[in-house]
């Protein structure tokens, strides 16, 4: 058997040949029109659903303080309220 070295110009050749012809193969199919078009929808579904949940996430901060601070200041009202 001959060493890699001596034959890596073919071996290379062989290589890109072949990723040549998957490459044509996919193109000529629609398969990568319809892999750009997934991996876009992808996207943009990942940045709605991030920007979504950080919203939500936000509101749902906001409700808790909300509640910790204000729920206990209303509560001690309402109690001074039906004391006077």
């Amino acid at each position: 058997m001959t060493d890699v070295r001596e034959n890596l110009g073919w071996l290379i050749g062989s290589i890109v040949t072949a990723l040549s012809l998957i490459f044509g193969w996919i193109y000529q199919s629609g398969v990568l029109s319809t892999l750009v078009g997934v991996a876009i929808g992808a996207g943009i579904t990942y940045y709605v659903q991030t920007k979504t949940q950080n919203r939500a996430w936000k509101r749902e901060y906001a409700v808790k303080i909300a509640e910790t601070v204000y729920g206990s200041l209303f509560k001690e009202l309402q109690r001074i309220q039906r004391s006077l």
